[in-house]
């Protein structure tokens, strides 16, 4: 027993001299290079200072963004949008704000209220265009992100771009938002009914009432559903309306 200890003593003690080593040589390289270890201290503040300094000014900016978006946002109608009269004035305010605080989440915040704008104005085109750009520019974990899916399925869908209105519809199904589960399925079968696959439109349908959410009532979309099983159905294969009837014999 007392060999072990005396071995293992020999290698804590020969680990000790190693540490003192190393000590010493970064102390001797620290008194011979000064100038060097000063520079790499002073490196350090720097970045640290650089850091600190872009984090304060980026929070400097988020604070006036925020400030100045609440003041713009006082001119956004609390009800009735089809029916504001000032549209044509708060969407120079959007746009003048989004390039003035590019980069803050309240200019991200401002161009979904811009192309809200051009929605309820009627310039379909405008109101795409700029949420597909928003869409570009937020991040998968961007809670904006839904909200944009949301108004481009409903801009596509007055466009009477189907297609791309499905496309949006299901990247928003995918995102799976709690709430959105029925009127996600609805629109999707109201789509495809459009597109006259019934057969898809009746599982959207049947997809939406076995979901949660008040958006559309159960009623609708049952009478909707009936209405595209309707066209499922096979033709018939009876007799065709003017076919020749045999005559009577009297």
């Amino acid at each position: 027993m007392s060999a072990k200890k005396i071995k293992g003593s020999k290698k804590r003690f020969e680990t000790t001299e190693e540490i003192v080593g190393l000590s010493q040589r970064a102390t001797d390289y620290a008194r011979e290079n000064p100038y060097m270890i000063i520079a790499a201290v002073a490196g350090i503040f720097l970045l640290l200072g650089i850091i600190w300094g872009v984090s304060s000014y980026r929070q400097a900016n988020e604070r006036r963004a925020r400030a100045e978006y609440s003041k713009i946002m006082q001119g956004w109608p609390a009800n009735d949008f089809a029916g504001h009269k000032d549209w044509d004035k708060l969407v120079p305010k959007l746009q003048d704000f989004i390039k003035q605080h590019q980069g803050t989440q309240p200019a991200l915040n401002a161009q979904l209220d811009l192309a809200q704008a051009y929605f309820w104005m009627k310039r379909y085109d405008d109101s795409a265009k700029v949420a597909n750009t928003l869409l570009n520019e937020t991040s998968a974990e961007n809670p904006l992100r839904p909200l944009v899916r949301y108004h481009l399925a409903l801009t596509y869908e007055e466009m009477n771009k189907i297609d791309d209105a499905i496309t949006q519809w299901k990247d928003l199904a995918k995102a799976g938002v709690k709430g959105l589960e029925r009127e996600t399925s609805w629109h999707l079968a109201r789509l495809y009914a459009d597109k006259k696959e019934y057969t898809k439109a009746v599982e959207q349908y049947e997809n939406a009432l076995k979901s949660n959410g008040g958006y559309p009532s159960t009623q609708q979309i049952q009478q909707e559903l009936e209405m595209a099983k309707l066209k499922t159905a096979p033709v018939s294969n009876g007799s065709k309306k003017g076919s020749a009837q045999p005559n009577s014999q009297g």
